[in-house]
């Protein structure tokens, strides 16, 4: 890693993978609200759906925050297409349409399981993400103040 801090992950990134270290983190990094951030108004309509379903979902887990917002676009609009697609794909085409939509299909299947992994949605990544839980509140907690 080059040295003054250039190309660091988040703080934010890593509590998520499950990679933080207090000793390597930065006291002053931001701390985002966990929030479901609204989807833009330019988002398809299958997108927006598949958008909703997501959000719902990262949001349940508690790692979905205003910043996140186009990355979950991103994976919304792949799954749209991967949805999209995959109706198509068996609609009497011919070999050379059938293929085109078959690589399309592929690469879409890719893009979503990239994205999807970032936000700790494949089975095989679920065990490396950390969730940020909630601050429960104790007595002790008065008493130290």
């Amino acid at each position: 890693m080059p040295k003054g801090g250039h190309n660091r992950k988040p703080t934010q990134l890593k509590i998520v993978q499950g990679t933080m270290r207090k000793d390597r983190s930065n006291p002053n990094a931001p701390e985002l609200e966990l929030v479901i951030p609204e989807p833009s108004e330019g988002l398809p309509k299958e997108a927006k759906e598949a958008y909703k379903i997501l959000a719902v979902i990262l949001n349940d887990m508690r790692v979905l925050t205003k910043a996140d917002q186009g990355e979950l676009e991103s994976l919304a609009l792949a799954r749209a297409q991967i949805k999209y697609l995959s109706s198509k794909l068996f609609n009497k085409l011919d070999i050379n349409e059938f293929r085109k939509v078959q690589i399309a299909l592929n690469d879409a299947i890719r893009t979503s399981a990239a994205l999807s992994v970032r936000f700790g949605l494949s089975p095989a990544d679920r065990g490396r993400v950390s969730v940020i839980q909630e601050k429960k509140s104790n007595k002790w907690d008065e008493i130290r103040k």
